[in-house]
């Protein structure tokens, strides 16, 4: 083969694309390389195909193919051999020159872009052939400022309208698909490339897709949000589509127009620079007029109903390429490192991969058990805070019958018991104090608390006086005097005073 690959530059469904040059000459170029899926069936369909429409075009705005070229297999290793279409070398295709964060293009390069892509959409439709893949990826561009429509794996010759031939509706990347062949259209024409055209010119003012749908129903409804919801004034037929009435489709305005403003309100430093550098200050007061025409070119091709939708033809008489800023002239464009699609997608394949290290967890704690005041444990039961510790008599606890040891290792009972487990108050002055408590410290029979007497301490009277007070026994009659008690005379005897 007079051609050596020299790097990989895409790869698609249907071939392989990369940087070649020709041996002899040391021409740069383009070499797609055609993916036999089967070798028993030969070449594949879709390639003939290719070949066939492109060696019938010569339009300065379609990529040419230049040359056939095959390398043969090995006869030791049974490597088969590889069939090459040879194109021209293009720097750019558009795709990685809008994800090229160092390019940013002006409105009068997006105008001459979109000129070119409008010349060569409207070739291929006069010739009866239809594109079916029209996307950002497959637009080719120079350095010199040359378009070239790329890409015709999926392209076709196309029957008389008046036919309405059926052709299959699995055609066009979806986020430039059509909604007529998103809901199931199988009889489609020209105006399924004029919508991939309306939302690549889009494209090239937001520098990302405008629909970006993960499934076809999800793309339709995108669609939908911003071009309306389909009816039958907006679309008629549409309900004789077969997929139409599988999913209700809602009721959306359409607000395709104020998208389009807000596409070219994000190009405000690129017009303060353009208007600084390249035009007059006239434009500056005409330049709400020209948001205003790109809105209306917009909402004209992305139509919903696919006959009402501009032609190629129509679109280029529009006013926004005839009003200032004026196209650029191709030989005035500014040239760029080169940027493919495929450059993007090697890169983040290169870049190095962080291992993620695990981060510490903290222990788990259990959560601290809530005591239940309601309901008394068990004798034995393990104290309502859980200590961990052998079966042991804490706060809350009941202690054992009387006559019942207590076990090893158990405690006795706080002289302070838990609410409502007190002993019985005396019937003394100092008897039933605030906060008497239960507990082997209060008795069974009470007795227990500090009196509250206005802050002044008297001494209590102990439980046995007061059960032999209440009881009637000896010395039940009489005034008891615990002063007297306390200094050690008997009760009942006289005092001295």
């Amino acid at each position: 083969m007079e051609y050596s690959l020299q790097e990989k530059l895409g790869e698609g469904t249907f071939g392989l694309v990369g940087q070649g040059l020709k041996v002899r000459r040391g021409d740069v170029v383009a070499l797609k390389q055609i993916i036999l899926h089967n070798e028993g069936d030969g070449m594949p369909i879709t390639s003939l195909r290719e070949i066939r429409i492109l060696k019938s075009l010569d339009h300065p705005n379609i990529v040419p193919v230049v040359d056939i070229a095959y390398e043969p297999g090995n006869a030791e290793t049974f490597a088969p051999g590889k069939t090459y279409m040879v194109f021209p070398y293009m720097d750019h295709d558009l795709a990685g020159l809008l994800e090229n964060h160092q390019v940013r293009l002006v409105p009068a390069q997006i105008k001459q872009y979109a000129m070119q892509l409008l010349e060569g959409t409207r070739y291929l439709h006069l010739n009866g052939i239809l594109h079916r893949d029209m996307k950002a990826a497959n637009l080719l561009i120079s350095n010199s400022g040359v378009l070239m429509i790329a890409d015709f794996g999926l392209a076709r010759s196309i029957e008389a309208y008046e036919k309405r031939r059926e052709y299959t509706n699995c055609v066009v990347t979806r986020w430039y698909r059509p909604p007529e062949l998103l809901i199931g259209e199988v009889k489609y024409h020209f105006p399924v490339d004029m919508w991939g055209v309306g939302c690549v010119i889009a494209e090239m003012f937001k520098k990302t897709p405008i629909f970006p749908g993960d499934s076809d129903v999800n793309q339709a409804h995108k669609i939908f949000q911003h071009c309306g919801s389909p009816r039958t004034h907006t679309w008629p037929g549409w309900r004789d589509i077969p997929g139409a009435s599988n999913t209700n489709w809602g009721d959306q305005p359409r607000t395709i127009r104020a998208d389009a403003l807000s596409f070219v309100s994000s190009f405000s430093f690129s017009r303060s620079f353009e208007l600084a550098l390249t035009f007059s200050p006239t434009c500056a007061a005409r330049w709400s007029e020209q948001d205003h025409l790109f809105a209306d070119l917009l909402d004209k091709i992305l139509v919903l109903d696919p006959q009402r939708r501009l032609t190629a033809s129509q679109a280029l008489d529009h006013d926004w390429f005839w009003t200032d800023p004026m196209p650029m002239e191709p030989s005035m464009m500014p040239a760029y490192m080169a940027s493919h699609e495929y450059d993007k997608r090697k890169r983040e394949e290169e870049r190095p991969r962080i291992p993620q290290i695990p981060q510490p967890q903290p222990p788990t704690i259990p959560p601290y058990p809530q005591p239940n005041f309601n309901q008394a444990p068990a004798y034995g039961q393990f104290p309502p805070f859980g200590m961990g510790a052998p079966p042991a008599m804490g706060y809350g606890a009941i202690p054992p019958p009387p006559g019942m040891p207590m076990g090893y290792g158990q405690q006795q009972q706080p002289p302070y018991g838990p609410p409502g487990r007190g002993g019985y108050g005396g019937r003394g002055r100092g008897g039933g104090g605030r906060g008497g408590g239960g507990g082997p410290y209060g008795g069974d029979r009470g007795g227990g608390g500090r009196p509250f007497n206005h802050g002044r301490y008297e001494p209590q009277v102990p439980s046995f006086m007061q059960g032999r007070q209440n009881a009637g026994g000896p010395g039940s009659n009489e005034k008891v005097n615990i002063a007297a008690m306390m200094a050690g005379a008997k009760p009942g005897a006289p005092s001295r005073h």
